[in-house]
């Protein structure tokens, strides 16, 4: 939600409300939430154009500007968020 929150130039308190009137409770755990459909509802109300999600190796492989999971625990369904920004990349 920070990533979120970071890219539509809007704080984390109104992506957070706008996730609870699309159904997100109201305190965690949120992993259970982590389907894709779910995620790009909040993206779009905040007017975030979105792409699918694809798996890459190399930054330089990944879109300019994105949202990227870091790293990705498979046993415990959690991972790292990260944006990529164009000038971090520089």
């Amino acid at each position: 939600m920070a990533c979120i929150a970071f890219l539509s130039g809007t704080t984390l308190e109104d992506v957070v409300k706008n996730g609870e009137a699309l159904g997100l409770p109201k305190t965690g755990p949120y992993w259970n939430r982590g389907d894709g459909d779910f995620l790009a509802k909040p993206r779009r109300n905040l007017r975030l154009d979105l792409c699918v999600w694809k798996e890459v190796t190399k930054i330089s492989a990944s879109a300019e500007l994105c949202i990227a999971i870091d790293t990705y625990d498979a046993d415990r369904e959690f991972d790292r968020t990260i944006v990529i920004h164009p000038l971090i990349l520089k």
